[in-house]
């Protein structure tokens, strides 16, 4: 039986793991699982999965909690929790789907660990992924349904005859809109396609997340940034493409469902039972694909950049873009003003060459600083 950690068991794809471990009853243990401050849906799965283990990392929350739980289920208190989690020997695999940068610092101790990792936080490797080496990354087996997907395709494929990498996005709410003036809040959460965390689901409609995504696929697959594309594909059916030195192509196509990646991680790199319901192409009728328009959702190009400056700006990008989203989801700034901070938090940033962890999180707090003062 494989030991299980989840590292934000409360979110989405917290909440879509436990549903592949109910599919495989006999094959896992929940070892331990963590939140920050949702313990309502915590005690939910102490209550089925009878984890060893359970972390609040809000101090405030989980002293309320403590009060209340009688169950087996130890209780730790604070983000040392989560250290002694990843201190555990015998956990066999570790998902890390805590959002934001507090997820980054979990993942670069879990791989010091030489543990073996299914990393839903993009923001590990998008920030820290230059302090990646080659070895650790033979650990990570990516939960993004694009990552997934290009690394099953690279299976068995030799690096030195891939030509390019293309990822595709179904192009967010805005997808057909000539103009993204006056776009509100609700109808940013409205994706056509996937159900997702409120910060994932606006930086889909800006684009920032597929740019993210560029910036992951350069450190993962060990490919330079202009030999990664994106393409917009609105029925989410291919989650991305690997094209070869001949000009053939492989991709993997699916109904559009995170429970598919997750279960590949888990089980050990190998396609599993039939978690999802199957592919009917015939029903589907066309599978469209477009250029992006990088003149409208500048947020693509700007990822791009930083990800060719490279140094401390990918970390300044996401730092700025989680202040931006928060303003813009509390309703202080517009839908627009977004890329206006993210523009003005990079242009004001120095960026550090061949940074170490300290200068990352200076350089991440910072932006953070910056951003929350820009004036739109």
């Amino acid at each position: 039986m494989k030991n299980i950690a989840i590292l934000g068991a409360t979110g989405s794809i917290g909440l879509n793991t436990l549903e592949v471990i109910k599919q495989y009853k006999n094959k896992f243990h929940i070892t331990a699982i963590t939140c920050n401050k949702n313990t309502a849906i915590l005690n939910q799965i102490i209550e089925e999965f009878s984890p060893d283990f359970a972390v609040i990392t809000d101090k405030n929350s989980c002293n309320d909690y403590e009060i209340k739980y009688k169950g087996k289920t130890k209780v730790l208190c604070g983000e040392d929790g989560i250290h002694k989690i990843i201190e555990l020997s015998y956990i066999d695999l570790f998902v890390n789907a805590i959002s934001g940068f507090a997820g980054c610092i979990p993942t670069i101790e879990i791989l010091k660990k030489g543990k073996e990792i299914a990393l839903a936080n993009k923001e590990s490797i998008v920030i820290f992924g230059d302090l990646i080496t080659r070895e650790q990354y033979k650990l990570i087996i990516p939960v993004d349904s694009e990552h997934n997907a290009i690394y099953q395709c690279l299976s068995g494929e030799k690096q030195s005859e891939v030509k390019r990498i293309i990822l595709t996005a179904s192009g967010g709410p805005f997808l057909h809109r000539k103009s993204l003036e006056g776009i509100g809040v609700k109808e940013t959460l409205e994706h056509p396609t996937w159900r997702m965390g409120k910060k994932i689901t606006v930086d889909s409609a800006t684009l920032i997340n597929k740019g993210y995504e560029i910036i992951e696929a350069h450190h993962l697959f060990n490919l330079p940034i202009n030999k990664i594309d994106v393409l917009i594909h609105p029925q989410s059916i291919v989650h991305s493409i690997v094209e070869f030195q001949d000009n053939s192509a492989k991709a993997l196509l699916s109904i559009p469902d995170m429970k598919l990646p997750i279960e590949y991680a888990l089980i050990g790199k190998k396609h599993g039972d039939s978690i999802i319901p199957p592919l009917d192409l015939s029903k589907i009728g066309h599978l469209d694909f477009y250029e992006p328009n990088t003149k409208l959702f500048k947020g693509l190009e700007i990822s791009r950049q930083c990800a060719e400056t490279g140094g401390t700006m990918p970390a300044v990008l996401n730092a700025a873009d989680e202040i931006a989203v928060k303003r813009f989801l509390n309703g202080e700034i517009e839908f627009l003003d977004i890329i206006k901070i993210l523009e003005k938090t990079i242009k004001h940033h120095k960026t550090i060459e061949n940074p170490g962890i300290k200068d990352i999180i200076k350089a991440t707090k910072d932006a953070y600083e910056f951003a929350k003062g820009v004036i739109v």
